[in-house]
């Protein structure tokens, strides 16, 4: 199991080795991301991801495409769905 927080619920998901990130999100029903290129180059699967380093916390876009989800347990994950203002569909 791998415990994320995606778009600030805490979620614990099934993983294999070589489960991406971008499939677990989709699999979630979280489908803004898309895979593209499955490459990293197009960007369309990208996604915001917070990870704490000795500083406090660090955030970085990340391919879900090419992500593997076991390394990105304990970590933040922000999609395009969690981003705007909760029930303002305009504000993205």
């Amino acid at each position: 199991m791998v415990e994320l927080k995606i778009n600030g619920t805490a979620r614990q998901l099934p993983s294999a080795a070589h489960t991406t990130l971008l499939g677990a999100l989709r699999a979630e029903g979280l489908t803004g991301c898309k895979e593209g290129c499955a490459e990293g180059e197009c960007g369309a699967c990208a996604v915001l991801v917070a990870r704490a380093d000795g500083e406090g916390v660090r955030w970085e876009s990340v391919n879900a495409c090419l992500a593997l989800l076991p390394a990105l347990n304990g970590a933040e994950v922000v999609t395009s769905e969690g981003l705007g203002r909760p029930g303002d569909r305009k504000s993205t």
